[in-house]
This record gives C-alpha cells, structure tokens and sequence, in this order.
C-alpha cells in the first residue's frame, strides 16, 4: 500500500502532533545533547528534520487522531521512545514558510514539515521557532512516570 496521497494542509489551526525523543530532554530540563536550548525543556532538533527523511518532518493530523492516541501507537505498536507529545500548528509552519503536507505516509494521519530547499543554518533557525512555539503551547501528552 504504497499509493498515498498528498495533500497541501491549509488549516491554519490544526494541531500536528510531534513525537519528542527522551535524549532531546530530561526530566524537564534541557539534556546536554541539546541544540541551542532556549529556557525550554526540548532541543530545537527534535523539530529538525534529516537527510535520511528527505529533509522532511514527521507529524500527526490532530484532527485526526488525539495526542495520546498518537503517543500510544507510536510507543506500543510501533515500539519507539517517545517523552511525550507537542504541537504545532499549521499557522506557525507557513510562518516559516514551509509547507504542510498530508501525506499519509504509512497512516493515515501523517503529515510531513517540508524543510526542503532551506539551507542547514536555515533549518536550524526555523526548527528553533517551531520548538519555541511548541514549548509556549506546552505538553499536549507526557508519558506518567511511575
């Protein structure tokens, strides 16, 4: 099943949904690994996409599936690590001037920040506005830590 579809995500309110590693923080402070922290919990590179995606980053439709819901399958059914879940939205990519692309690459949710065509300086600028922004919004999910 690898027809999938893309389409341009114009919603300016729609939350997308991003997985945040445990080495880009820890326990609520910024882990040494972390770039260029700024006052918040996450690295900026959590919301920096890499070579190895295509130079795109990988998100969930919130309208289309809930953080927590997200955060399951991605730590359960998937077995990845994941801190919790922050937000975006579509809004705060077109600031940036990257596009918002439903792509739904693998589920149906999927929606993918294109970064590419932005310099290495560029993306670490524009990742470091997002993972601002993100931080302002707060948690959206987060892992109980019994």
């Amino acid at each position: 099943m690898d027809t999938t579809t893309e389409v341009l995500l114009e919603t300016q309110e729609t939350l997308l949904w991003r997985q945040i590693h445990p080495s880009f923080c820890q326990e609520n402070e910024v882990s040494s690994k972390a770039f260029q922290p700024l006052d918040g919990v996450v690295s900026s590179a959590a919301f920096r996409p890499s070579k190895d995606h295509d130079y795109k980053l990988s998100t969930s439709h919130g309208d289309l599936i809930s953080a927590e819901a997200c955060w399951e399958r991605h730590t359960q059914q998937l077995g990845r690590q994941s801190e919790g879940v922050l937000a975006l939205n579509v809004s705060e990519c077109q600031e940036q001037e990257l596009p918002v692309i439903h792509d739904q690459h693998n589920f149906e949710d999927h929606v993918s920040i294109d970064f590419r065509g932005n310099s290495r300086k560029g993306m670490e600028k524009k990742a470091s506005k997002l993972r601002y922004a993100a931080e302002q919004r707060g948690w959206q999910y987060i892992q109980d830590s019994e």
